[in-house]
């Protein structure tokens, strides 16, 4: 469950409780970042000839969003 619960709390000194105290608490989604396991193939290019690379050539690892629909890609210098 995302968002506020209620949650029941009582302390004990050995003999006697308390009364129920209600604490909110928030749950919060959890991100995970997203990982780069692979390439679908090899990724090969003759020289001085461009290589566009898309979602598509990766293999992506995360458990909360959806590959490749939530995802863009940003290819560094090098």
């Amino acid at each position: 469950v995302i968002g506020p619960i209620e949650v029941g709390l009582v302390v004990n000194d050995g003999i006697n409780s308390s009364n129920i105290f209600l604490a909110t608490v928030t749950v919060e989604k959890v991100t995970n970042r997203p990982v780069i396991t692979g390439l679908v193939q090899p990724l090969t290019t003759p020289e001085e000839t461009p290589l566009s690379i898309s979602l598509s050539d990766l293999t992506v690892e995360d458990a909360d969003s959806n590959y490749p629909d939530d995802f863009t890609l940003t290819v560094q210098k090098g």
